[in-house]
């Protein structure tokens, strides 16, 4: 056919013969299948990616010495209760403290809170970072004085003197710690006991 003799398609019109426009729900589909396969991928990264993960920190704990979580957070609480014991005892070096329900109720609460984390440590058998052996020096002093008392102040405190009750008995060992200090200064338990805190504070043991 000459050009002549071609016949005209008006401007606009789509010659269907050779123009294909596949169907829209056809390219919608296959849009989908491609953000499915896609999806699938990720997720199958993801779970590759989390299972090496796991794997490199569970080698981690076998092989690397040191310490289980427990064991280090206790070792972290140790510290923080040993700076705020340290801070009501240098209060009691300066003021009688004896008759004050909240200093009472202070002490005690850190020291129990002292002895649990103490306990933990110790429990875990795990390499730790703390000066134990004046952790446990303090431990045991407050724990037994006055020497040869039947009640000592390990026992009232224990038993949360402050908390539910004040007896006088504890009253009197708080205010012979205070005047105990102010006549004898270094040599007294109240200087013993923050010596042993800051040994263990500043001498934390890598």
């Amino acid at each position: 056919m000459d050009e002549f003799n071609k016949p005209i398609i008006p401007p606009g019109r789509i010659d269907q013969e050779r123009v294909y426009m596949p169907p829209v729900e056809k390219i919608k589909e296959e849009h989908q299948e491609e953000e499915k396969r896609l999806a699938e991928e990720k997720k199958n990264k993801s779970i590759v990616y989390a299972t090496v993960l796991f794997s490199i920190k569970k080698l981690i704990n076998i092989f690397t010495p040191g310490k289980s979580n427990d064991s280090s957070a206790s070792e972290i609480k140790i510290i923080s209760v040993l700076k705020r014991m340290k801070i009501i005892l240098e209060k009691l070096k300066m003021k009688d403290l004896s008759r004050q329900i909240p200093y009472s109720q202070e002490f005690s609460e850190l020291w129990n809170q002292l002895s649990e984390y103490q306990q933990l440590v110790i429990s875990s058998k795990q390499r730790n970072f703390l000066n134990m052996a004046s952790i446990n020096k303090l431990i045991e002093s407050i724990k037994n004085y006055p020497p040869l008392e039947d009640h000592s102040l390990g026992y009232y405190l224990t038993e949360h003197a402050g908390e539910d009750w004040l007896p006088f008995p504890f009253m009197e060992l708080i205010k012979k710690l205070h005047e105990e200090y102010q006549n004898q200064g270094k040599q007294s338990h109240l200087h013993q006991w923050t010596s042993l805190i800051e040994d263990v504070i500043e001498t934390q043991v890598e």
